[in-house]
């Protein structure tokens, strides 16, 4: 069964959904996107999703051609549509327009909301733990999630090429700021240590955060990396992934961390119970 996606006021297969190639998405990379997934088959803070997509629109004075609550109703209508996909990710596209010149938009901003398979990691990376690198590259809008990736492309190349799930963007003291598709925190003296401006406003961190206060304290802050006891990343696809390896040095004894673990499980508790009434 082929996959349903939306595109401008239409639900169709997503082989046959297109965009001009005069669209600035394709032409500069100019627009941005979010991306949620379900759990139960709703999905997980979606209304915190389409908000942090309209803040990445209206920073780079996109408007939205759907209300949230518009938006809202069409996820809705696409997981009834794809019937085969008993997980999903959803991946939301604003567009720059149509531009004659192919630099200033003449046209409408394009939506698309793709949905796919919900994403999956081996079990070990959960158990185990996972290994970062770092580098120095870094997003040039780190607040807005823009369809610029050229950095974190290359950086990706990096991380694979030694063994590692994630490229940690870090400053020029060398402190972890995010990585290149998720949040990271670092665990020291137990508090919770992570930067809350600066980088992007993940939905899965916040959660997680909410989850660990009070009983923790959350420091905002770059992440001294040396003498952490634990550290883990954060995101849709990820939820909470132990990391135990930077740059080849253990995290703490180089294993998942009690923090960690009771982290992970308090966030599958919620994303897994947070829509049934």
């Amino acid at each position: 069964m082929e996959t349903i996606t939306y595109l401008n006021g239409r639900f169709l297969p997503a082989t046959q959904a297109t965009l001009p190639l005069s669209d600035l998405a394709i032409v500069r990379g100019y627009g941005v996107f979010d991306y949620c997934r379900t759990y139960q088959r709703r999905p997980f803070h979606i209304e915190q999703h389409v908000a942090r997509l309209g803040r990445s629109a209206a920073q780079l004075h996109l408007t939205l051609p759907h209300t949230p609550a518009e938006i809202i109703a069409l996820v809705d209508e696409l997981i009834e549509r794809n019937p085969h996909l008993p997980e999903m990710g959803l991946r939301f596209v604003v567009t720059g327009g149509v531009a004659a010149d192919l630099f200033t938009p003449t046209g409408p901003p394009s939506l698309a909301i793709m949905p796919s398979p919900a994403p999956s990691y081996p079990p070990h990376l959960f158990t185990a733990g996972a290994r970062l690198i770092t580098t120095p590259l870094g997003r040039e809008f780190p607040t807005i999630k823009s369809l610029n990736y050229i950095g974190a492309i290359l950086a990706m190349r990096g991380a694979a090429d030694q063994g590692a799930i994630e490229a940690l963007y870090v400053d020029e003291q060398g402190r972890g700021l995010e990585c290149t598709r998720c949040n990271f925190v670092g665990v020291q003296g137990g508090r919770l240590l992570t930067p809350l401006a600066g980088v992007l406003d993940g939905i899965t961190r916040a959660a997680v955060l909410a989850l660990a206060q009070p009983e923790l304290t959350v420091v905002d802050t770059a992440v001294p990396l040396a003498d952490l006891d634990e550290a883990f990343i954060t995101s849709s696809t990820k939820g909470v992934m132990p990391i135990t390896h930077i740059n080849g040095r253990p995290v703490g004894h180089g294993r998942p961390g009690p923090l960690t673990q009771a982290l992970q499980e308090q966030f599958l508790a919620h994303a897994w119970g947070h829509t049934v009434s």
